[in-house]
């Protein structure tokens, strides 16, 4: 409850600070919360995860510019890559995920956030990014190997596309380990994801985490 009260009060400068691309001013928010011992998964599901969605309810509904969802993006991807140090995991493991977006998805700040997550965890990540063709993932996933494949899907209209992708993996790797998440399944999905075994909606950075450790502590 602490945690979420230091949220609220800083909330209102960051995201103003975010509005008018003052990098710095949202750098030092972050920071101050980061050496106040707050958990960077805090961090990002209560603090940059809300305004970037209300930058997108903006965006939408033409109340800011591409221009000004551009730089947005980017000044929380510039937050999170500073974050990294103290996120990286530099020990062994023989656990690894493939982070992606669906092809045409142009949003991958969400996918970052989970990857983040999988590290913090200590899950060997590799982050495809955005955009990336179903041919080129299925490619990817048959060189790698990986243990289990995370998906996001950032715009609502974008859903019958991971359908699509999931169909594609779920044809040549029938029981690859799968979830999917992002704000595209607040408005809906649910009822993709049912029809596919082996496939786990996790709508969030904490239930992630929550998820990662259950399959840790049944190992």
């Amino acid at each position: 409850m602490a945690d979420i009260v230091k949220i609220e009060i800083v909330y209102s400068d960051f995201f103003n600070a975010l509005l008018k691309g003052d990098k710095s001013q949202c750098s030092q928010i972050v920071h101050a919360l980061i050496n106040a011992q707050m958990d960077v998964r805090f961090v990002y599901e209560h603090l940059l995860k809300p305004a970037m969605y209300e930058i997108g309810y903006l965006w939408e509904r033409n109340k800011i510019t591409v221009a000004t969802e551009h730089m947005a993006s980017a000044i929380t991807e510039s937050i999170m890559n500073e974050l990294y140090g103290s996120i990286v995991y530099n020990g062994s493991t023989s656990k690894s995920v493939v982070v992606t977006c669906i092809e045409s998805e142009l949003h991958q700040i969400g996918a970052r956030m989970i990857s983040d997550v999988f590290e913090l965890n200590h899950w060997q990540v590799q982050f495809l990014g955005a955009n990336t063709p179903n041919s080129e993932l299925v490619n990817f996933l048959s060189l790698n190997q990986p243990a289990m494949l995370a998906v996001s899907v950032s715009l609502y209209f974008n859903l019958p596309s991971a359908e699509e992708l999931i169909k594609m993996v779920r044809k040549h790797f029938p029981t690859l380990p799968i979830v999917v998440g992002g704000q595209a399944f607040s408005h809906g999905g649910h009822e993709i994801v049912s029809k596919f075994t082996g496939v786990t909606l996790l709508p969030d950075v904490m239930s992630m985490d929550k998820y990662l450790k259950n399959l840790d502590s049944n190992e």
